[in-house]
């Protein structure tokens, strides 16, 4: 008998945005805006000249009991209990993985980062 494969139960879609002045990245966290999948680009569009989504932006993803590295990474991946996503970004800036049950393991939240490049 074939196993089917499991059926997402989260989408995660990242967007990657440059602009040339750092300042002029929004600066949400916690009390932020509610984050959806056209957020960076309905951002970008609105007035945001300087700034612009990229492609070929790898994303990775970990489970809440990871470590953060913070910035303690400067270049590439986070390392172990990091998965990368199945692609790195589009000609829109977005790279999207689909999670099962079984790849988050119970947890409710997970982190999510780029992996920065030079």
């Amino acid at each position: 008998m074939k196993e089917e494969p499991e059926t997402p139960v989260a989408t995660v879609t990242a967007t990657k945005i440059v602009c040339t002045d750092e300042a002029d990245l929004p600066n949400w966290g916690n009390g932020g805006p509610n984050i959806t999948a056209t957020t960076a680009a309905d951002w970008v569009s609105e007035n945001h000249p300087s700034c612009s989504l990229q492609p070929n932006w790898q994303f990775e993803w970990a489970h809440a009991n990871i470590a953060d590295p913070r910035d303690t990474v400067t270049i590439g991946s986070a390392g172990a209990g990091w998965t990368p996503f199945d692609t790195v970004t589009n000609a829109h800036g977005q790279a999207t993985i689909n999670l099962s049950a079984a790849d988050l393991n119970g947890d409710s939240s997970i982190w999510v980062r780029e992996d920065p490049q030079d």
